[in-house]
């Protein structure tokens, strides 16, 4: 899959966990069963720079204090 179409999808089927910034990137955690996927975005720009499966327990432990788990619990 392309960056576009791997966004359609997780616009249909993923669930908006949290969001960083990192360097000069605004980066959105998602859920998509099975996988957690980030989201890069380039800030100043109009357009995501990389979409990919977050496979480094590290980088899922950068949105531990930002998950809303109430809200998640929701959807």
């Amino acid at each position: 899959m392309n960056t576009a179409q791997r966004f359609e999808r997780l616009k249909k089927e993923g669930h908006h966990l949290a969001s960083r910034f990192f360097t000069d990137y605004n980066v959105h955690l998602c859920y998509d069963e099975p996988f957690y996927i980030e989201i890069w975005y380039k800030m100043g720009f109009d357009m995501i720079y990389w979409i990919e499966i977050v496979k480094n327990k590290d980088i899922l432990d950068t949105y531990t204090d930002l998950v809303d788990i109430h809200k998640n619990l929701k959807d």
